[in-house]
Parts: C-alpha cells; sequence; structure tokens
C-alpha cells in the first residue's frame, strides 16, 4: 500500500493528540521514500545537518529510510 502525505498528516495528529507533543522524526520504506520525493509536494525540502548531511524533511519532521519497501512510523 502506498504511503501518502495524508497518511503521514494522520499519523502526525494522532502523536499530537496522544502525547501532546509534535513528532520530529519520520521513518519511511524505500519504496515509498522514493515515491513521496518524486511527488514534488510542498512539504517535502532538504536541509543540511551538521556532521549528518542532506536529510530530507516533511512537515518539519526529519525522514529516514528504513530497510523495507513499505513502512510508515512517526515519532
Amino acid at each position: 500500500m502506498l504511503v501518502t502525505l495524508s497518511d503521514i498528516n494522520r499519523m502526525y495528529r494522532d502523536y499530537f493528540r496522544t502525547t501532546g507533543r509534535e513528532p520530529t522524526r519520520v521513518y519511511l520504506g524505500h519504496e515509498d521514500y522514493r515515491e513521496i520525493r518524486q511527488s514534488g509536494e510542498v512539504y517535502i525540502y532538504g536541509s543540511f545537518l551538521e556532521d549528518r548531511g542532506h536529510t530530507a524533511k516533511i512537515m518539519g519532521m526529519l525522514v529516514f529510510e528504513v530497510d523495507e519497501p513499505r513502512h510508515l512510523f512517526v515519532c
């Protein structure tokens, strides 16, 4: 199943409602990561993190790619 920005938005809201804190990270499977990066959505941009190189962000959350084709976790 394809992960969409709506899925990420929903998980962001659920995490915030449950914990009272905004999430800072999103973990995506490599296929989901590739598809979302290719979507050209305005939520996605790059930033340079000291000692970590180029890292993408979605809705202000750092994006990490996991070694699975499909995966979504927000924390």
